[in-house]
């Protein structure tokens, strides 16, 4: 399958190769092709964009207090984003647009379609945006087909309609007897698929600005939002900032005590247990010790009760989603309408401040097939639960890595999203073959 790779914040096409390189690596060889694109935006500051609604961070870039983050030591610049803003429209419309555009030119250039996409993070959120429009359009469009069906069915009978909208059916009309029981129909073009036919989603969430958005014209919207679901937002997205601020700062910390030479402008920075490292006598951390401890450990400042999930989890399948979503108890609760009281009769009333019981409007569905990939002690973890239940059950696959906003690169986890790879391109290929069937 080919694919298209959409980065974090503040990273770059280059970047997230390198962060899907261990998985990758355990695919077929020259069974996929991965193309992964930089964003629209170079960051040119020290802020990576900010706000509630979409992922406020990826692990990497610049802070928004212009301290450097994990990537700093390891990637020299330019950093990259597909959006600069969470709250201007605008820029919420263009980035979707950017991507489409991209797709129209590698088509047209190649005549070789995407078949999937790879994202992460903010990416994720930028697809699932793009997703969830398409799927609005879809359902306008069958609205007005509806519409036009009704209003517009012509009694003409004899081929001789001169409405172009129902010229096909008149070239039928022409090669029969007149039929009182013929009636030439109005025509309307089925609206383009979309522009993936599968979708690996990795520490993405669904951009709440446009989930107010969706519904077709004069529908109302598709998803309300409410106010919990806005503060868990933000909680998550000020702790991955500091989480990830924090992770980068260790990291420099450790490499320059290790390196007395070291400096941010180093291109190959020794990390200790390195083979490198071992060459030129670096000091070795002593065996079985982590070098530092990871702030994806910290779970007291989550929103979520991951210790909660982690301890009553033990035995479940990483496989499957929760069946519950609690909130962490050391955190202040956020904001509860009191309409929201009386929902709590289904699991799904109250997914971290969405009620996503089904059947969910169809502007707000993804049909197609995708994977999930996140990790309990990411911050962003209810907002990756979220996106995955805005997806068809029938054709979804989860993985909980029990990480943080990461891509682990251990075995466990690389043949774990090498097999969803191989899941996702079967289901593809099993899809391609009805629509030709039928």
């Amino acid at each position: 399958m080919k694919f298209l790779c959409l980065h974090g914040a503040g990273t770059s096409g280059a970047i997230f190769k390198a962060q899907t390189a261990a998985f990758r690596a355990r695919l077929p060889l020259g069974r996929h092709s991965f193309e992964f694109i930089d964003g629209p935006h170079e960051l040119s500051t020290s802020k990576l964009p900010g706000g509630a609604g979409l992922d406020s961070g990826s692990g990497s870039g610049s802070g928004s207090d212009g301290r450097l983050l994990p990537i700093s030591p390891f990637f020299p610049p330019p950093y990259y984003t597909f959006l600069r803003s969470y709250t201007d429209q605008e820029e919420l419309d263009a980035a979707p647009e950017y991507v489409l555009s991209h797709i129209l030119r590698e088509v047209k250039a190649t005549g070789i379609p995407y078949d999937a996409c790879l994202c992460f993070s903010q990416g994720a959120a930028v697809v699932a945006g793009l997703l969830m429009r398409h799927a609005t359009e879809v359902e306008a469009a069958r609205i007005a087909a509806a519409a036009a069906a009704a209003a517009e069915n012509c009694s003409r009978n004899d081929g001789q309609c001169a409405d172009e909208r129902h010229e096909e059916n008149n070239a039928a009309a022409t090669t029969e007897a007149a039929n009182p029981n013929k009636r030439c129909r109005a025509v309307t073009p089925p609206p383009p698929p979309p522009p993936f036919k599968a979708v690996l989603f990795i520490c993405g969430g669904p951009p709440l600005p446009i989930l107010e958005s969706l519904g077709p014209p004069g529908a109302a919207a598709g998803i309300q939002v409410s106010q919990k679901a806005w503060d868990i937002t933000a909680m998550t997205g000020e702790d991955l900032a500091r989480k990830t601020r924090l992770m980068g700062e260790q990291l420099r910390q450790i490499l320059a005590r290790n390196s007395p030479s070291f400096s941010s402008s180093s291109s190959s920075p020794l990390l200790p247990g390195t083979a490198a490292a071992r060459d030129q006598g670096k000091p070795l951390p002593p065996p079985g010790s982590r070098p530092f401890k990871s702030p994806w450990d910290d779970l007291s400042t989550l929103s979520h009760d991951a210790q909660g999930i982690i301890s009553g989890n033990k035995h479940q399948d990483p496989r499957q989603l929760p069946t519950s979503f609690p909130l962490n108890p050391l955190q202040a609760q956020p904001t509860t309408a009191e309409s929201d009281e009386g929902r709590h009769n289904h699991h799904l009333a109250d997914v971290y401040g969405l009620d996503l019981r089904p059947p969910l409007p169809a502007s707000a569905k993804i049909s197609i097939p995708t994977a999930h990939v996140y990790g309990v002690k990411d911050p962003r973890y209810p907002a990756a639960i979220q996106l995955a239940l805005f997806c068809d059950p029938a054709c979804r696959r989860v993985f909980d890595t029990r990480a943080g906003h990461e891509i682990p690169r251990d075995k466990a986890v690389s043949d774990e999203i090498a097999d969803m790879i191989a899941w996702l391109e079967d289901t593809v290929n099993k899809n391609d073959r009805a629509n030709v069937d039928g």
